[in-house]
């Protein structure tokens, strides 16, 4: 079904972007204007029989081919997308519920999360977060003033993260393989504990 649109789009681009074949006026001395010169019949003729074949012209080929790469480009990303709708992938949705059985769960922990997906995981679940990247505070005085009770790291802690909850112990409760992105997976939930001192 594409084929024909695609020679039509094609032929079209190739009667677009021909040069003019029409044919050249000379000047009329007298009438000071210029005037067509009929072409003879033999020439004319000559003309007709030596007309090259449209489908081979080099601005037609090079219009099927673009038009060709493009509808084939179309279909992958159509197959595409319609994958994506038939079997969506929640991984994130899933983690972030996952996250919520964890925290609720475990009623003596403070249910306040830390980090900096910790927005995220808070519209989708309810549970509070302390998003600690932002705001007038020192970012070491923050925990001891918010009391969360689980942080939410991606790839692992940053020395920064180490340095800001030096106070409290961080256990790893689970991971999970959210995203493609190296950058961004796992997702790492650590239990908060303070350490006794």
């Amino acid at each position: 079904m594409l084929v024909p649109v695609i020679l039509i789009a094609a032929l079209t681009l190739d009667e677009v972007l021909a040069p003019s074949k029409a044919t050249p006026t000379p000047p009329n001395p007298e009438a000071g204007v210029s005037a067509p010169v009929p072409p003879s019949e033999g020439r004319n003729s000559n003309r007709i029989l030596a007309r090259p074949n449209p489908f081979w012209n080099p601005s037609s080929v090079t219009a099927v081919f673009l038009l060709s790469t493009m509808a084939v480009s179309a279909t992958i990303n159509g197959v595409m997308i319609e994958q994506f709708i038939a079997h969506p992938q929640r991984q994130f949705y899933d983690a972030a519920i996952s996250i919520r059985k964890i925290v609720r769960s475990d009623p003596e922990q403070n249910q306040i999360i830390s980090g900096v997906s910790g927005n995220q995981i808070s519209l989708m679940t309810g549970i509070p977060c302390i998003n600690d990247a932002h705001g007038p505070q020192e970012r070491v005085a923050r925990p001891a003033k918010d009391q969360p009770g689980w942080f939410l790291a991606w790839t692992g802690l940053s020395s920064d993260a180490n340095a800001r909850f030096s106070a409290f112990r961080l256990e790893e409760v689970a991971a999970y393989p959210v995203f493609d992105d190296p950058g961004r997976t796992p997702l790492i939930l650590f239990k908060m504990v303070r350490r006794v001192q």
